[in-house]
Protein backbone atom coordinates (compact mmCIF):
# COMPACT_ATOMS: atom_id res chain seq x y z
CA UNK A 1 0.00 0.00 0.00
CA UNK A 2 2.98 2.17 0.46
CA UNK A 3 4.15 2.10 -3.37
CA UNK A 4 0.68 2.92 -3.90
CA UNK A 5 0.71 5.97 -2.43
CA UNK A 6 4.61 6.87 -3.71
CA UNK A 7 2.96 5.78 -7.12
CA UNK A 8 -0.13 8.20 -6.45
CA UNK A 9 1.93 11.27 -5.73
CA UNK A 10 4.22 10.82 -8.72
CA UNK A 11 1.66 10.70 -10.84
CA UNK A 12 0.18 13.76 -9.89
CA UNK A 13 3.18 15.63 -9.84
CA UNK A 14 3.36 14.42 -13.46
CA UNK A 15 0.20 14.99 -14.38
CA UNK A 16 0.38 18.42 -13.23
CA UNK A 17 3.18 19.06 -15.58
CA UNK A 18 1.75 17.31 -17.83
CA UNK A 19 -1.47 19.92 -18.06
CA UNK A 20 0.76 22.84 -17.33
CA UNK A 21 2.85 22.25 -20.42
CA UNK A 22 -0.87 22.01 -22.26
CA UNK A 23 -2.49 25.11 -21.01
CA UNK A 24 1.13 27.18 -21.90
CA UNK A 25 2.09 27.64 -18.04
CA UNK A 26 -0.88 28.95 -16.68
CA UNK A 27 -3.47 27.30 -14.14
CA UNK A 28 -6.81 26.09 -15.52
CA UNK A 29 -9.21 24.35 -13.23
CA UNK A 30 -8.93 20.89 -15.36
CA UNK A 31 -5.28 20.68 -13.43
CA UNK A 32 -6.98 20.61 -10.04
CA UNK A 33 -10.28 17.86 -11.34
CA UNK A 34 -7.49 15.96 -12.79
CA UNK A 35 -5.58 15.96 -9.59
CA UNK A 36 -8.92 14.58 -7.45
CA UNK A 37 -9.99 12.13 -10.13
CA UNK A 38 -6.40 10.73 -10.10
CA UNK A 39 -6.34 11.13 -5.88
CA UNK A 40 -9.81 9.01 -5.93
CA UNK A 41 -8.84 6.40 -8.32
CA UNK A 42 -5.78 5.67 -5.81
CA UNK A 43 -7.55 6.31 -3.44
CA UNK A 44 -9.91 3.08 -4.47
CA UNK A 45 -7.07 0.99 -5.39
CA UNK A 46 -5.77 1.21 -2.26
CA UNK A 47 -8.60 0.25 -0.01
CA UNK A 48 -8.77 -2.63 -2.46
CA UNK A 49 -5.00 -3.48 -1.85
CA UNK A 50 -5.71 -2.93 2.05
CA UNK A 51 -8.68 -5.04 1.57
CA UNK A 52 -7.67 -8.18 0.55
CA UNK A 53 -4.21 -7.53 2.44
CA UNK A 54 -6.10 -7.99 5.90
CA UNK A 55 -7.85 -11.09 4.15
CA UNK A 56 -4.43 -12.78 3.24
CA UNK A 57 -3.15 -12.14 6.49
CA UNK A 58 -6.10 -13.17 8.42
CA UNK A 59 -5.59 -16.81 6.49
CA UNK A 60 -2.04 -16.61 7.25
CA UNK A 61 -2.50 -16.45 10.87
CA UNK A 62 -5.37 -19.00 10.64
CA UNK A 63 -3.20 -21.74 9.09
CA UNK A 64 -0.12 -20.80 11.67
CA UNK A 65 -2.42 -21.32 13.95
CA UNK A 66 -3.49 -24.38 13.01
CA UNK A 67 0.24 -26.01 12.22
CA UNK A 68 0.73 -24.43 15.16
CA UNK A 69 -1.67 -26.66 17.24
CA UNK A 70 -1.61 -29.60 14.79
CA UNK A 71 2.71 -29.77 15.46
CA UNK A 72 2.67 -29.08 19.29
CA UNK A 73 3.39 -32.09 21.49
CA UNK A 74 1.38 -30.99 24.31
CA UNK A 75 -2.49 -30.41 22.53
CA UNK A 76 -3.28 -28.36 25.39
CA UNK A 77 -1.07 -25.41 23.87
CA UNK A 78 -2.67 -22.82 21.95
CA UNK A 79 -1.56 -19.81 19.64
CA UNK A 80 -3.75 -17.28 20.85
CA UNK A 81 -3.83 -15.48 17.14
CA UNK A 82 -8.36 -15.55 17.05
CA UNK A 83 -7.76 -12.09 19.14
CA UNK A 84 -6.09 -10.06 16.61
CA UNK A 85 -8.06 -11.30 14.00
CA UNK A 86 -11.11 -10.15 15.76
CA UNK A 87 -10.15 -6.81 16.89
CA UNK A 88 -8.27 -5.81 13.77
CA UNK A 89 -9.93 -7.78 10.86
CA UNK A 90 -13.24 -9.13 12.38
CA UNK A 91 -14.85 -12.27 12.19
CA UNK A 92 -13.77 -14.62 9.10
CA UNK A 93 -17.48 -13.96 7.45
CA UNK A 94 -17.79 -10.53 8.65
CA UNK A 95 -17.35 -8.71 5.07
CA UNK A 96 -18.79 -5.27 6.19
CA UNK A 97 -16.32 -4.72 8.98
CA UNK A 98 -13.69 -5.55 6.67
CA UNK A 99 -15.20 -3.26 4.40
CA UNK A 100 -15.17 -0.47 6.86
CA UNK A 101 -12.26 -0.98 8.28
CA UNK A 102 -10.63 -1.13 4.90
CA UNK A 103 -11.93 2.25 3.79
CA UNK A 104 -11.41 4.28 6.90
CA UNK A 105 -8.19 3.86 8.80
CA UNK A 106 -5.31 5.82 9.00
CA UNK A 107 -3.20 4.71 6.18
CA UNK A 108 -6.08 6.14 4.25
CA UNK A 109 -5.48 10.15 5.89
CA UNK A 110 -3.22 10.60 3.40
CA UNK A 111 -5.73 11.05 0.49
CA UNK A 112 -7.97 12.94 2.68
CA UNK A 113 -5.20 15.33 3.30
CA UNK A 114 -4.36 14.84 -0.94
CA UNK A 115 -8.05 15.85 -1.44
CA UNK A 116 -8.45 18.72 1.15
CA UNK A 117 -4.96 20.24 -0.60
CA UNK A 118 -6.26 20.20 -3.77
CA UNK A 119 -9.78 22.04 -2.66
CA UNK A 120 -7.78 24.70 -1.32
CA UNK A 121 -5.75 25.39 -4.19
CA UNK A 122 -8.35 25.47 -6.48
CA UNK A 123 -10.37 27.99 -3.94
CA UNK A 124 -7.10 30.05 -4.10
CA UNK A 125 -7.59 29.84 -7.89
CA UNK A 126 -11.10 30.54 -8.26
CA UNK A 127 -10.85 33.02 -5.62
CA UNK A 128 -7.89 35.33 -7.61
CA UNK A 129 -5.57 34.76 -4.87
CA UNK A 130 -3.57 32.28 -6.99
CA UNK A 131 -2.89 32.36 -10.98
Amino acid sequence: CFEIKKLCVTILVSASVLLAKFTDQELDTSIFVCAIIIVLFFYILDVQSYYYQGKIRSRMRRITKSLAQFSSSDKSETVDIDIIDDIFYGEVGDKWRRQKQACFNWSMLFYVVLLLLDIALLRFYQGGIIS
